[in-house]
């Protein structure tokens, strides 16, 4: 099964999300949607030219598709250890893993059979007052 990879994050030219694939260059991020109307150039030698947006590099939230949601998203989860909480959705590059961080516990809890995602309240980014973070 191949597993498309979707990134969001901020317009640096109006601040408006945009959501797609993403592309990294010399430090800055571009987001893209691959469609006819984003595809610049289709050539027969198997390269395109596409047409991508930059977001501000602080922005940038990778979608999980098992929690329906993305990174720096503030969820609100139920949980069999923790009961109703809310946390932040957060992914660790170095281990490759999705956790909710618990900031009133000061705990992570990983994603799991046990973890139930009831909705998505907001985000760090327009919502940062939802929740603190020490």
């Amino acid at each position: 099964m191949n597993r498309e990879i979707k990134y969001r994050g901020k317009r640096a030219d109006n601040g408006e999300w945009i959501y797609g694939s993403l592309i990294e260059n010399q430090g800055r991020f571009f987001i893209y949607h691959a469609t006819s109307e984003t595809t610049l150039e289709d050539n027969d030698n198997g390269s395109i030219v596409v047409r991508a947006v930059e977001v501000r590099n602080e922005t940038v939230c990778l979608y999980v598709e098992q929690a329906n949601a993305y990174t720096g998203d503030v969820v609100e989860c139920c949980d069999i250890f923790y009961g109703v909480f809310s946390g932040v959705l957060c992914w660790d590059e170095e281990d490759n893993s999705i956790y909710i961080y618990v900031p009133e516990e000061k705990d992570s809890v990983s994603l799991s059979d046990s973890l139930q995602i009831l909705r998505v309240v907001g985000n760090l980014i327009d919502t940062p007052d939802l929740i603190k973070i020490d």
